[in-house]
């Protein structure tokens, strides 16, 4: 992936912009805590800022950065992350899912985050839950804030951003 990075960088058909990965960066840093976990030294992490790594700040930049050359058109618009055990994949995954819907919202942001098993996805869901109800996003009636559905037959979060309106999924690949 890097040498792609590196190639489309210099292609001419492709302009790279910062503005927005800037943008879903800082949102993700100044908007969301750890929800559990511990630092290598062993400190708890719940409540802490969630601190991108430096690969995950590639990827945001990679996803979003490229756009054919003198349109608005982002070269990407699906991406397949493969990251080993215990490298913060969920939470990046989960945070960028809200950050995607939220620059997404005025066209009706839909993101459906799934896992091979409901157990999976549903780290996601409650980290992004967690996250929610931190910052006071949540209501019951999705009026004042975002509806979250967290039951038997449905993990969602929806809500009406200005315009437009985002709706996250969490399902089961495997049900």
């Amino acid at each position: 992936m890097a040498r792609r990075y590196l190639d489309d960088r210099r292609s001419d058909r492709w302009e790279f912009r910062t503005d927005l990965p800037g943008f879903v960066i800082g949102g993700i840093e100044s908007l969301f805590c750890h929800q559990q976990g511990e630092s290598l030294d062993g400190r708890p992490l719940r409540g802490t800022p969630f601190l991108l790594l430096p690969y995950h700040k590639f990827c945001v930049y990679n996803i979003l950065g490229f756009y054919l050359a003198g349109t608005n058109e982002r070269r990407f618009k699906e991406a397949f992350i493969f990251v080993p055990r215990k490298n913060a994949k969920t939470t990046f995954a989960a945070s960028l899912a809200w950050a995607l819907a939220l620059v997404m919202s005025a066209s009706g942001g839909t993101v459906y985050i799934v896992g091979a098993a409901l157990k999976q996805a549903e780290e996601s869901f409650g980290f992004l839950r967690y996250n929610a109800e931190r910052l006071g996003l949540a209501s019951d009636t999705g009026e004042d804030g975002f509806r979250i559905l967290n039951n038997n037959a449905e993990h969602s979060i929806s809500g009406s951003i200005g315009e437009g309106f985002i709706e996250i999924n969490a399902l089961a690949g495997n049900p």
